[in-house]
């Protein structure tokens, strides 16, 4: 349930008990006739009401913290994914949904990697000893049923993927990518659309296995017992989608190579859906046009918001 949507709740179900509560104590006094016992009550239960929603308001100042983790192979475009994303969010308009960008660092380093790709060069791929907060501010709904959130997701380089993998060196050395994995709200596993539509079958194998070494140690990482599914949001997302013909194709293509990993997370996650993303829409030469053209890239963040249970 929504922190706001409880809150009322809360709150209707304090001030109706308190007026229970003031109705029996001053009937059972017997000190007053009908009308004033029901006058007394109405009182108290105004001022137990301003009250109640004066600490209610109170915490509606503070925004939830939401925290996405974005997992995908080296040089699947995740960081220019948030880069446009960060960009587009704030152009997002909806009469439910607002966003706005968080920080100087994340206004700068949008700003920068957008000038990149706009002068038809490609981002720097994140070095595997860094990492990168992106953060908004987010309000989803409307009325008293708003929900405010604050949004973070950590920009971590392809590499660490490794660390969930039992064959690797990297395995379960406990980093702090390992811990943001495991702390976050929401999981975005992302699928490098290049090798799936060339079918170049050992990349596709080599990250499906890593994403399904992923989701398996988060899933008994984030449940307490067998036969419990994950509770928070999960995104399957293919990146460069602007290279196939059609969604028709991709989905084809990810019944026939990624049909393991698809399984699970349908079978494992409470909430679970696909989406198909372009960055920056049709490359020239392999490198990004003149002006990019963002295609659904919104659409798994709105999505998650939408689906959080915080």
């Amino acid at each position: 349930m929504k922190r706001n949507r409880f809150e009322i709740i809360a709150m209707a179900g304090m001030i109706a008990g308190a007026a229970s509560m003031v109705y029996l104590l001053v009937e059972r006094l017997d000190s007053f006739n009908g009308h004033y016992s029901i006058l007394i009550t109405a009182t108290i239960s105004s001022l137990v009401a301003f009250y109640v929603s004066f600490i209610m308001r109170s915490l509606s100042k503070n925004p939830t913290p939401l925290r996405a983790f974005l997992i995908g192979q080296p040089r699947a475009g995740k960081t220019v994914y948030l880069s446009v994303l960060f960009d587009e969010l704030q152009r997002h308009s909806s009469s439910s949904i607002d966003f706005q960008q968080y920080g100087t660092e994340t206004v700068e380093r949008v700003n920068s990697n957008l000038q990149t790709l706009n002068k038809g060069s490609w981002v720097p791929q994140t070095s595997l000893n860094t990492a990168f907060y992106y953060r908004a501010r987010a309000s989803v709904g409307s009325g008293i049923f708003r929900s405010k959130y604050t949004l973070e997701v950590g920009d971590y380089a392809g590499e660490h993927i490794e660390e969930f993998d039992s064959s690797s060196e990297m395995w379960l050395h406990k980093t702090d990518y390992f811990k943001y994995a495991i702390a976050s709200d929401s999981l975005l596993f992302c699928i490098d659309g290049e090798d799936l539509v060339e079918k170049n079958i050992e990349k596709i194998e080599d990250s499906q296995t890593m994403l399904l070494a992923a989701f398996q140690m988060l899933l008994s990482e984030k449940t307490s017992h067998a036969g419990k599914k994950l509770n928070i949001p999960i995104c399957l997302i293919v990146l460069k989608s602007d290279l196939f013909e059609s969604d028709e194709q991709i989905d084809s293509l990810l019944e026939e190579y990624y049909y393991r990993l698809r399984e699970l997370m349908k079978s494992k996650a409470q909430e679970f859906k696909e989406f198909y993303v372009s960055s920056v829409g049709k490359t020239i030469d392999g490198k990004p046009p003149s002006k990019i053209k963002p295609k659904h890239v919104v659409d798994p963040f709105i999505w998650l918001l939408k689906h959080s249970r915080l």
